[in-house]
C-alpha cells in the first residue's frame, strides 16, 4: 500500500513530466528487488512497472509483465488478492499483445476471464475491446461480452 501511495504522490507532483516513467521504474526496482518482499509484493511491483512504462518501450513492458506473471502464476485459487492481481496481469499482458499477437492476447483475456468468473473477481471488457479492434470487427462477440460484463456488474453491485 505504501508503494502505491508513494507512486500516486509522485505522479501528482510530476504530472505532465516525462520523468514520471523513469522515477516509477526506479522506485519499482528498489522495492521489487527487496529480499524481504513477498512474491505477491514483487509481482505487484513488477506489474506496476510494466504498465508504467511508455508504450514506446513494448519489449520492456512485456518483460516486466511476464516476470510478474511468473512470480504468482501458481497462486492458490483461495487467495483472492493474488487471484485479482493475476487477472490484472493477464489483462495487462493481453492489452500489450493485442496488436502484435492477437491470438496470444485473446488467450490472456480468456485466462483473466476464467479467474474473474469466480466470486468477488469480475471484469470482461477486454474481450469486447479485442473483438471490436479486429480488422473485421466481430460486433456480435463484442456485444455478447459487453452484455456479460453489464450482467456481472448488476448482479454483484
Amino acid at each position: 500500500c505504501c508503494w502505491l501511495l508513494a507512486v500516486a504522490m509522485m505522479r501528482k507532483q510530476m504530472q505532465g513530466s516525462r520523468d514520471i516513467f523513469a522515477q516509477t521504474i526506479r522506485l519499482g526496482q528498489l522495492t521489487a528487488n527487496n529480499p524481504t518482499a513477498s512474491r505477491l509484493q514483487q509481482a505487484e511491483r513488477l506489474h506496476f512497472m510494466g504498465i508504467s512504462l511508455p508504450v514506446s518501450e513494448p519489449q520492456q513492458r512485456e518483460s516486466y509483465l511476464r516476470q510478474s506473471l511468473d512470480l504468482i502464476s501458481d497462486a492458490p485459487t483461495e487467495d483472492v488478492i493474488a487471484q485479482r492481481l493475476l487477472a490484472r496481469i493477464h489483462n495487462s499482458l493481453a492489452r500489450q499483445l493485442e496488436s502484435t499477437s492477437p491470438t496470444e492476447a485473446e488467450s490472456f483475456y480468456q485466462r483473466s476471464l476464467k479467474i474473474k468468473q469466480r466470486p468477488r473477481i469480475r471484469d470482461i471488457n477486454g474481450l469486447s475491446r479485442l473483438a471490436l479492434d479486429r480488422r473485421l470487427p466481430d460486433l456480435d462477440t463484442a456485444v455478447y461480452h459487453f452484455q456479460q460484463s453489464l450482467y456481472l456488474c448488476a448482479r454483484n453491485g
